[in-house]
């Protein structure tokens, strides 16, 4: 049975584990729970939130489509995370984008960016388009 001082420290450690590991050191914080009277512990990934595109550069000929993906990651990229992706570009004379599909058609010759815009995470990213004649 956990006393309310090993409850309490699990508790408090769990949630500021970053913290406890940064000043403490990770095996000096494992010690005080393990001493404590923890016996359970899963340490939370801190690492920073990034994301992959694919493709980041397309050339179509005109009439031509295709679809980017971004992949939202976690814990240096060990980890997937869902996100709502909306998908745009300025460039609406040259490519024809689906904001929800983030599919891509090819109207005319020239060069578009279109965006990807992670909606929960905030992070976004261009792909380069060149669009060729048929």
């Amino acid at each position: 049975m956990l006393s309310l001082f090993s409850l309490r420290l699990r508790l408090t450690i769990r949630s500021s584990w970053p913290s406890f590991r940064r000043y403490l050191g990770t095996a000096s914080a494992l010690a005080l729970l393990a001493t404590s009277g923890c016996s359970e512990f899963t340490e939370v990934c801190t690492r920073e939130l990034g994301w992959r595109l694919t493709p980041t550069a397309q050339t179509l000929r005109v009439g031509e489509s295709f679809k980017p993906d971004m992949v939202i990651l976690s814990c240096g990229g060990r980890d997937q995370s869902r996100d709502t992706m909306s998908w745009s570009t300025e460039d609406t004379h040259i490519v024809a984008v689906d904001s929800v599909s983030g599919r891509v058609s090819a109207l005319a010759v020239g060069q578009a960016v279109v965006t990807g815009r992670a909606q929960f995470y905030g992070v976004s990213d261009d792909v380069k388009v060149t669009v060729v004649a048929p």
